[in-house]
């Protein structure tokens, strides 16, 4: 739907649910679809909304992601929402958060040193924020790419000004951060 107003017009023609996770480096709308797999798989596609024109990214299973800043790079959870809001939840279906680099033959995994549930990226200032329950309850997570210690962030953090934000100003709600989808801080069209 236009920021101006009117109707809504519709971009993919799939049959199937398509939610949007996010935008690409160039523009273009990161979506999620379950379309194109033989499988119960979600990949992530790309569309174009002024073309029309859509293409999947390369990798087999991909349900929500986010590039980093040079747009080579795409964190993203392999598996979709298992469907539970158990805490701790260590099964099989956990979402866990992969890393996949323009160019490379496969996608490597970002947070397999937990077994617990890691989703919803980020990429903002040069860090992956992300939401774990690692600590045992869901709270907001960061890491710099290229190392294995994940940080929780703190609520002073969240504040007016910067990409998160808390839905509560009680402390013993602060588990519930949320973001705006604005990637890099600015936001896109």
């Amino acid at each position: 739907m236009p920021i101006e107003g009117g109707l809504p017009a519709r971009h993919t023609f799939e049959g199937e649910r398509a939610t949007m996770v996010g935008w690409t480096p160039d523009g273009r709308v990161l979506y999620s679809t379950g379309h194109h797999s033989t499988l119960s798989n979600i990949q992530l596609g790309a569309i174009d909304l002024k073309t029309g024109q859509s293409a999947l990214l390369p990798l087999s299973q991909a349900n929500d992601g986010a590039y980093d800043v040079a747009g080579k790079t795409l964190f993203f959870t392999r598996l979709p929402f298992q469907g539970s809001h158990t805490k701790r939840y260590r099964g099989g279906t956990a979402q866990n958060l992969w890393k996949y680099v323009e160019g490379q033959a496969e996608a490597t995994p970002l947070t397999a040193d937990f077994p617990g549930t890691s989703k919803t990226p980020l990429w903002w200032k040069d860090r992956i924020y992300f939401v774990s329950d690692r600590d045992g309850t869901m709270n907001l997570w960061s890491r710099r790419p290229g190392t294995s210690a994940c940080a929780i962030v703190r609520p002073s953090f969240c504040r007016m000004g910067s990409p998160f934000w808390l839905t509560s100003t009680k402390p013993e709600n602060w588990n519930s951060a949320r973001y705006r989808p604005t990637a890099w801080g600015k936001s896109k069209p």
